[in-house]
């Protein structure tokens, strides 16, 4: 567990996925800074023939950079979509994802400038090999990010999807569903809570819009909260 802050709030969830409906949200928090409050949505619109529709809104009152990765190695089933793009405020992107997709995850990207740097330091957090397009082997993103995770038709023809701190935080998250499943979220800005080890990165006025994985230990991260 790589955070001390709220973290029973960020929670997983597995349902049956026949003919299911998902919402995942990343929602600004009324306590949030207004000029960094960041806002996904990652919907899933059941089974068709082309496997589910996914659909990612940015309600974030600013661009932000959607990136989509597969790991290959595990499968093969990748989603009808580029693996990148921008994202101005308020938009939605609709495509198509096999129901066999494994694993796969869908994060947000803030303060990107592909212009002179395509590598994975080009946005100021979630950037990834590749630049705008993620590289489809190696571009699962440079922490902190917050990543929305499926894995579907898993074990026991089951879909499993969880919203992953493990590469540290970025924007809060939610995924909901259309037939009273689990919600599986992370509703709470930890960015200004961050420990001051793990703190960061910061925006153009210093406000924290990140917190790191420990790679330290948790003791000494956790002793600061006691």
């Amino acid at each position: 567990m790589p955070f001390p802050i709220n973290i029973k709030k960020c929670t997983a969830a597995f349902i049956q996925p026949s003919r299911i409906f998902y919402i995942a949200y990343i929602k600004p928090l009324d306590s949030m800074k207004p000029s960094v409050t960041a806002t996904i949505a990652l919907i899933t619109l059941g089974s068709t023939a082309l496997g589910r529709t996914f659909t990612v809104y940015n309600a974030c009152p600013f661009t932000i950079w959607p990136a989509v990765f597969t790991e290959l190695n595990v499968g093969s089933a990748v989603p009808n979509v580029e693996t990148g793009w921008e994202a101005p405020a308020y938009t939605t992107k609709t495509f198509s994802v096999p129901d066999n997709w494994k694993p796969g995850r869908i994060w947000g990207r803030r303060n990107c400038d592909f212009s002179t740097n395509p590598g994975p330091n080009s946005c100021l957090d979630g950037g990834c090999n590749g630049g705008l397009l993620c590289d489809p082997h190696t571009g699962t993103g440079v922490p902190p990010a917050s990543v929305a995770e499926w894995t579907l038709e898993g074990d026991g023809n089951r879909d499993f999807y969880d919203v992953s701190l493990v590469d540290g935080y970025n924007l809060p998250m939610r995924i909901t569903n259309n037939v009273g499943c689990h919600v599986a979220d992370c509703p709470v800005d930890l960015g200004p809570d961050c420990p001051a080890p793990l703190k960061g990165p910061y925006d153009s006025s210093g406000f924290p819009v990140g917190c790191k994985a420990s790679i330290h230990s948790k003791t000494d991260i956790m002793t600061s909260y006691i």
